[in-house]
């Protein structure tokens, strides 16, 4: 079975807490955040935003998600090997809260030890 990492996080439209459905794009990409590794739907390259998203409910500005999981619309597998071969791997993420198009979330996150785990 791949590897399936929960992320989560909190998002504000307008300073305000987010509620409802909104839609998420995730990468992992290198530190630089030059290369991607991997994305949701396998399209982002050299850190570009992913072309697909995922919907996630999205509750008082908190959600959760599982990276990774293909029983989730959008969602490709994470082949293990990219936390062996890329100890420099970090999220980014983009969000749209349906109205205001896409935009890339604050900082890329590095993980800690659980992905390399794997």
């Amino acid at each position: 079975m791949p590897p399936v990492l929960n992320y989560a996080g909190q998002v504000a439209v307008d300073g305000e807490a987010f509620e409802g459905n909104g839609l998420f794009k995730f990468a992992l990409v290198s530190a630089n955040g030059n290369s991607t590794y991997w994305s949701n739907d396998g399209t982002s390259v050299d850190g570009s935003e992913p072309q697909s998203s995922i919907s996630v409910t999205v509750n008082g500005g908190l959600y959760s998600v599982l990276l990774g999981n293909t029983a989730i619309q959008g969602m490709g597998a994470i082949d293990p090997q990219v936390f062996i071969q890329h100890k420099d791997a970090k999220l980014r993420v983009w969000f749209s809260d349906g109205v205001n198009g896409f935009q890339q979330l604050s900082s890329d996150r590095p993980f800690a030890s659980v992905p390399y785990a794997f």
